[in-house]
């Protein structure tokens, strides 16, 4: 989200938010200068100004340009490291490290920074000297089995993503004050478990649930959308999904107003994208990044690759040996070192998410290394009895197999043993389930004995995401 959330003058109500579409006025609040001003205080919109400045000029460098600002960068935070980062001074210190003389090339002798080593060095991590209200305290959901805490500057590292997100997006015809709705993990009133929808007036955004991603709702967001009208929709690929499914199942026609649809936090799978698009007539522009703020990498207008933001930190992709891979074609684990984060700065930090480098430039002419489709996160790896993994990517579930079911999720707490949950809808048949069972062997292969359990319902994470894959497994590729 773009625009963070803020007080809103509207209460968590059906009867509210009627009122609101009722007499909605599709240009009110875009004509509000007032309200325009509201969302940071002078001194973080200078900031916010000032960089999304920059990074419209640094668009248009080319690499060696980067590759000079990435260096300078670097030397100034490792600069930083060392002085004020108990950890990082003892680990340069230990490793013969000097922190002026480190280059792009020579940063891959710094060990890797591991969620377990955050963990477990978590005090000696923080800059010293941080005032506390500076400090904005984080914990991630745990998707890779290991959960996550850490600090970001409360002004500084916010200001900076929304600058990157302003850029990102506004390449491909984003308006952060046009009308939008957004369904993600947003908890929109915390005692009322029912609402599940708001308008936050300062954002001129609606908000809706992920967590109530049910069939008996579907019709009803549909309908909601089509009355508030918005140009953009921000969600989780696992929220847009199900309803992008509903408008294609009854034939229900795209809704008029929406141009375009940004999906993040999630691995996004082609089929996915497949059924969005196909029911909403617009495209999905996804984009890669982590609360960790390591790297940011999102879809520009001219392709499907994800642009490396250079400014925002260095990438890497690493072999399971540790060796750095150069060139496009070779999957490795995504590796990011960041830049907007300096009183918990991660440096060579092993995200465990997997990807490859895209061949050539792309059309658009931006000089930023771009990676092809994000392959799958090491907890989005199915493990056959004979040790292989298998990417949920490599399984394509926009299949007419699958028009008989409302949802579906694979769980895995044992090698070669899977557990398919689903939704059935009523025409659900013995038959069906013959071809989901006889496809997933083909896919699969021998080495994968699967179950099919049948649910009512499928329960969302404490974010708000739904998960096509439980992974119980401690999935990894070396120690």
């Amino acid at each position: 989200m773009l625009i963070r959330s803020h007080p809103r003058s509207l209460k968590s109500n059906a009867i509210r938010l009627a009122k609101v579409l009722k007499n909605w006025d599709p240009t009110a609040v875009e004509r509000l200068e007032c309200v325009r001003r509201l969302p940071f205080p002078s001194r973080a919109r200078r900031l916010f100004q000032e960089t999304v400045a920059f990074l419209e000029e640094s668009a248009h460098w080319d690499r060696m340009s980067i590759i000079r600002w990435q260096e300078e960068r670097l030397g100034s935070l490792l600069a930083m490291a060392a002085k004020k980062v108990p950890y990082y001074r003892r680990l340069f210190a230990d490793s013969g490290i000097r922190a002026d003389e480190v280059t792009l090339k020579t940063m891959r002798n710094i060990p890797f920074l591991t969620r377990e080593i955050v963990e477990q060095q978590f005090d000696r991590l923080v800059a010293e000297g941080t005032p506390n209200r500076q400090k904005e305290y984080f914990t991630t959901g745990g998707s890779t089995g290991v959960p996550l805490r850490f600090y970001v500057d409360f002004s500084r590292t916010n200001t900076l993503r929304e600058a990157f997100f302003h850029r990102m997006w506004g390449w491909v015809g984003y308006k952060p004050w046009e009308r939008g709705a957004i369904l993600r993990g947003i908890p929109i009133d915390s005692d009322n478990p029912d609402a599940y929808f708001d308008y936050d007036v300062l954002s001129n955004k609606l908000l809706l649930s992920s967590y109530h991603i049910r069939p008996d709702w579907l019709h009803r967001l549909y309908t909601i959308l089509v009355e508030f009208a918005p140009r953009s929709l921000q969600a989780y690929p696992s929220a847009a999904t199900p309803l992008a499914q509903h408008i294609v199942d009854e034939k229900l026609p795209p809704i008029p107003s929406l141009r375009l649809i940004l999906c993040g936090s999630e691995n996004i799978y082609q089929w996915q994208r497949e059924i969005i698009e196909e029911a909403f007539h617009c495209r999905v522009f996804s984009w890669y990044g982590h609360s960790e703020n390591v790297l940011l990498a999102g879809e520009c207008e001219k392709g499907h690759a994800y642009h490396a933001f250079s400014e925002h930190g260095v990438l890497e992709l690493i072999r399971p040996d540790g060796s750095v891979i150069e060139g496009p074609g070779e999957v490795g684990e995504i590796v990011g070192t960041g830049f907007i984060n300096d009183i918990m700065p991660f440096i060579r930090y092993r995200t465990g998410d997997q990807a490859s480098y895209a061949k050539g430039d792309c059309a658009c002419g931006r000089p930023y290394p771009r990676l092809e489709r994000i392959d799958g996160r090491l907890q989005e790896l199915i493990v056959t009895s004979d040790g292989r993994y298998i990417s949920m990517t490599a399984i394509n579930m926009h299949t007419d197999i699958f028009n008989q079911v409302r949802q579906f999720q694979f769980e895995q707490s044992e090698k070669g043993r899977l557990i398919m949950h689903i939704v059935r809808k009523p025409s659900f048949s013995d038959a069906d389930k013959q071809k989901i069972l006889q496809v997933l062997h083909t896919k699969m292969g021998k080495a994968m004995d699967i179950t099919i359990d049948f649910v009512e319902h499928i329960k969302p994470t404490q974010r708000g995401k739904h998960r096509f894959l439980l992974q119980h497994l401690p999935v990894k590729f070396s120690d």
